[in-house]
């Protein structure tokens, strides 16, 4: 579910999770070939209501046009390209895009941070717990937005031959680091860490 707040066109605000579904967090360990038995599962469902009191993820996004040239897909009125053949694939049947961007707040590296000092694995799995969030966040809000647009499926920078080099434009176009605290370093890494951003094409 989610809360919403109409700032200049621009929704922002926060997004209610009611849990983290268990399949999610387990394909996340599997990333880290990480086995899910019992006592697994049980530091798990610990981790994740720690980490569910004390951060809620946040949201912008905003719809623009493109347009399709050889550089790429050009967002209108920005002066930014989306370059990639993979992006440029991905939105093939799309005149508008949504930029999205959500975040699990610095609230979440301090869990992280302070989880690990305590002990490394658990650590790990707080980690782990906190991207399956941030995914499961990023699935709402798309769901959200396909109850009154024919979307495709979100399209982040990473993907494909589509660089992490536009990110800090992205969250420029959308003002994050004012809106919910999101913002690039120099190595065009997002910060805080739990966050993600991507391209939602509007099909014909």
């Amino acid at each position: 579910m989610i809360n919403r707040t109409i700032i200049d066109e621009i929704m922002i605000d926060g997004i209610i999770i009611e849990d983290i579904p268990d399949k999610k967090i387990e394909r996340f360990l599997k990333y880290q070939i990480i086995k899910a038995d019992e006592k697994t599962k049980s530091q798990i469902n610990i981790l994740k209501e720690k980490l569910m009191s004390v951060c809620k993820p946040l949201y912008i996004y905003n719809k623009y046009s493109v347009k399709k040239n050889e550089q790429g897909v050009e967002i209108s009125g920005t002066g930014v390209i989306l370059k990639g053949s993979s992006v440029n694939k991905f939105l093939k049947d799309s005149d508008e895009i949504f930029l999205t961007a959500v975040t699990l707040g610095f609230e979440s590296e301090r869990f992280i941070t302070n989880t690990q000092k305590v002990s490394l694995s658990e650590g790990l799995l707080a980690d782990i717990i906190a991207s399956a969030y941030i995914d499961e966040a990023c699935d709402v809000l798309e769901f959200e937005l396909s109850q009154n647009y024919k979307i495709n499926r979100r399209f982040s920078c990473g993907f494909g031959d589509f660089s992490i080099d536009v990110q800090p434009d992205i969250l420029k176009i959308l003002d994050t680091q004012k809106t919910i605290g999101l913002y690039c370093n120099e190595n065009n890494i997002m910060l805080p860490r739990k966050s993600l951003t991507a391209v939602i094409g509007i099909e014909k």
